[in-house]
């Protein structure tokens, strides 16, 4: 048999149904390349300052739609978190250390680092030139060691940052919102109607307007109590948020159901 009939049946094989895992895996990998196209598109969308409630509806039905689609989005925020090289382009607003901070238990923390570290520093560097002409107003970063901190923002909200934690800050004209990247922060929300207050938190949301509450997120651990007011929650992988009052608490471990319960108010 010639080089070209046999060229004919491996592909005839192939298309019959012998090769159909090849060509899964290459549908697979299209598929994850979308995802995370599309990641990178509500990434950027998002820090618009023009960005709008409607821009953040969309953005929390498309999370929902697909774990996959939540789990890209936090992979693509904790790696510009984690841009080192960008950071010193940021200015962090005055922070003073905390007297009594709210929540100061001692857990232990993971220690982050590069788990690939050449193809990461490749991708860090793709990432940082894909985005920095459209992420000059990216906010401001705060990291803490072995101190917490208060930081007073320029709504006139209150956040008390403790040890071993991260966040990043962005406050637009439309919109306020906050990354947790890990850790621990109480937060005590100036009222505004016309800009939520949304925080992230490894593939979660919390959404208000006016309250005090706090939020841990550490490794695949995630939990929310409110002191006062009202907040929505969208743990990982839910259809419809989770409404909260004063003295409620919503728990997750990774993509298990999420866990709501009571607690003191006063003890938050």
């Amino acid at each position: 048999m010639g080089y070209f009939w046999r060229r004919c049946l491996a592909g005839a094989v192939y298309w019959s149904g012998a090769g159909t895992g090849v060509a899964r895996a290459v549908n697979a990998m299209m598929d994850d390349r979308k995802v995370e196209q599309e990641a990178l598109d509500w990434f950027t969308r998002l820090q618009d300052i023009e960005a709008t409630e409607a821009d953040w509806r969309a953005f929390t039905d498309w999370v929902a739609a697909s774990p996959r689609h939540g789990a890209a989005y936090d992979a693509l925020e904790r790696l510009w978190v984690d841009l080192d090289a960008v950071e010193g382009a940021v200015e962090p607003s005055p922070v003073t250390p905390m007297a009594n901070p709210a929540n100061d238990d001692a857990r232990p923390r993971r220690r982050r680092g590069w788990l690939y570290p050449a193809a990461g520093a490749v991708a860090a560097v793709a990432l940082a030139v894909a985005l920095w002409p459209r992420m000059a107003d990216q906010g401001d970063l705060y990291r803490t060691t072995d101190q917490p901190l208060t930081v007073r923002l320029a709504d006139g909200s209150n956040v008390q940052l403790n040890r071993h934690s991260e966040m990043r800050v962005r406050l637009a004209r439309a919109s306020r919102h906050i990354v947790l990247a890990d850790g621990e922060a109480a937060f005590d929300v100036a009222h505004d109607a016309a800009r939520p207050f949304v925080v992230e938190a490894a593939g979660r949301e919390v959404r208000v307007l006016g309250t005090a509450f706090d939020i841990v997120s550490h490794d695949d651990a995630f939990s929310v109590e409110v002191e006062r007011g009202v907040v929505a929650v969208t743990a990982r992988s839910a259809t419809a948020p989770v409404r909260l009052t004063a003295g409620g608490r919503v728990r997750q471990v990774g993509d298990a159901a999420a866990q709501v319960d009571a607690v003191d108010p006063g003890a938050i």
